[in-house]
């Protein structure tokens, strides 16, 4: 997306095992913890969301 031109923000709790490309602005939150995500999401108007397999998205609810 960043070769388009398009900003993308990679969320991750482990912003140093990232190893994103150039151009991918990294910020640490967790989803599980509500009060990580306001900064993390500032700005934002589209999301993908990827969750390990097996996550127990009941915390998400």
């Amino acid at each position: 997306m960043t070769a388009e031109g398009h900003r993308v923000r990679a969320l991750t709790r482990t912003p140093g095992k990232a190893a994103l490309p150039d151009g991918v602005e990294v910020v640490q939150a967790d989803l599980t913890v509500p009060r990580t995500l306001p900064a993390a999401l500032d700005g934002v108007t589209a999301v993908f969301l990827a969750l390990p397999y097996g996550m127990d998205t009941t915390a998400l609810i």
